[in-house]
């Protein structure tokens, strides 16, 4: 990954205890009050400042619920701020799609 982007889990920590991708960044969350929180450690700011934040979750709901929690927390980020459009179900439902447009 990119030196200038950095991707965060807000997966729940039973979601991310089963796997995460190498390098993810982990807030640790049980509910999403808990990434309001995370949002506002000087440690997380200061790992997010500067860099395109890439975020993933299960279904999309949560990875949009984050997205405007982060663009509120950090306005000037709120160009820097992507997820993953439905979630991890949705990229592989795509990869097996065009997986058997292939054969």
């Amino acid at each position: 990954m990119a030196k200038d982007a950095v991707l965060v889990d807000v997966r729940n920590a039973y979601e991310t205890n089963i796997g995460a991708f190498p390098g993810a960044l982990d807030p640790k969350t049980r509910t999403f009050a808990d990434f309001r929180t995370w949002l506002q450690k000087d440690e997380t700011r200061g790992a997010l400042k500067g860099k395109d934040v890439l975020m993933y979750c299960t279904g999309g709901v949560r990875c949009e619920r984050a997205t405007a929690a982060l663009r509120a927390a950090m306005p000037e980020q709120k160009d820097r701020v992507f997820h993953l459009k439905g979630g991890i179900v949705s990229y592989i439902c795509l990869l097996y799609t065009s997986d058997a447009a292939d054969e």
